[in-house]
C-alpha cells in the first residue's frame, strides 16, 4: 500500500469513530477550519444528511432554494449530527440511496476509499442512525430527484414545521443542478475530475461504475453487502412517496 494510501486509510479509521460520536463530534467539527457547516445542533433549524453520492448535494440545495433563510445542517456525512437532531428535536431528512450504487459512486468520487472501506462505512452510518428512525424522515435517492416535496410534507406533518416544498420539474432542477456545478467549478474542478466528483449525473461516472461492479459482486464481500442491503431495505420501507 502506497504511503498516501496509508495516510488515508488511517484518517479514515481515525474519522469513523469521531463522526459516530454525538459528543466529540460538534468539538471537532468547531475546532477544524476546513469545515464550514455546521452540526445539528440549537439554532439549526432542520438537519439534511446521509452517506456520501446520496443525494445530499441536490437535496439540500433544493430545500434551500425552496426555504432561503432557514438555518439547515448538512453535507456532515456524519451519523453523530442525526442523532444530535434526534436529540435536540431538530427536524431530520436522512437521504439514501441503494448501497451499491452509493457506494461505486463514491469509490469513483474517492478511489482511495475502496469498495471494502465503503461497505463499511456505509453499514456503519446507516447502523447507527437506524436506531432513531422513528425520529427522522427517510429521503430515498430517487423520491429527492423526483419529487422531493413529499419528504418535505412528510417533515412538516412529523415536526409540524411549515417548510416549503420544492416542487421537482424540468426548470427548477436544472437551476438547482447549475448551482451544484457552479460550486464545484468554483472549488477548481474541471474536466475529469468534475465528471468523477460534481454531484450530478454524469456519463463518465456510469461507464467507470460498470467497471467496477465485479469487485463489488465478488464473494469476499458478500457480508458486508447483505449487511448493507438490510439496512437499506429497512430505511426503504418508511421513506414518503407519493402515493
Amino acid at each position: 500500500m502506497a504511503d498516501s494510501d496509508l495516510a488515508f486509510e488511517w484518517s479514515r479509521r481515525v474519522w469513523l469513530p469521531i463522526s459516530r460520536s454525538p459528543r466529540v463530534f460538534p468539538w471537532y467539527v468547531r475546532l477544524d477550519p476546513r469545515r464550514k457547516n455546521v452540526p445539528a445542533v440549537p439554532p439549526v433549524q432542520i438537519a439534511i444528511d446521509g452517506f456520501p453520492r446520496s443525494a445530499n448535494t441536490f437535496s439540500s440545495r433544493a430545500f434551500l432554494f425552496a426555504n432561503p433563510d432557514v438555518r439547515v445542517s448538512h453535507h456532515m456525512h456524519a451519523p453523530a449530527s442525526i442523532l444530535l437532531a434526534a436529540k435536540h428535536n431538530i427536524p431530520a431528512i436522512v437521504v439514501v440511496r441503494a448501497p451499491r450504487d452509493a457506494i461505486l459512486s463514491e469509490v469513483i468520487r474517492q478511489p482511495r476509499k475502496r469498495i471494502r472501506r465503503g461497505l463499511i462505512e456505509w453499514n456503519s452510518f446507516y447502523g447507527l442512525v437506524r436506531p432513531v428512525l422513528d425520529k427522522v424522515v427517510v429521503a430515498d435517492f430517487a423520491t429527492v430527484t423526483s419529487d422531493y416535496a413529499v419528504v418535505i410534507e412528510a417533515v412538516n406533518r412529523r415536526y409540524g414545521t411549515d417548510f416549503v416544498p420544492y416542487r421537482n420539474s424540468p426548470e427548477s432542477d436544472e437551476a438547482v443542478f447549475a448551482s451544484i456545478e457552479a460550486g464545484a467549478r468554483a472549488r477548481g474542478k474541471t474536466g475529469s475530475k468534475l465528471e468523477t466528483q460534481v454531484p450530478r449525473p454524469s456519463s463518465e461516472r456510469a461507464a467507470r461504475k460498470a467497471a467496477l461492479q465485479a469487485e463489488l459482486d465478488a464473494g469476499a464481500l458478500r457480508p458486508l453487502v447483505e449487511r448493507a442491503e438490510a439496512l437499506y431495505a429497512d430505511f426503504a420501507a418508511v421513506a414518503p412517496r407519493r402515493t
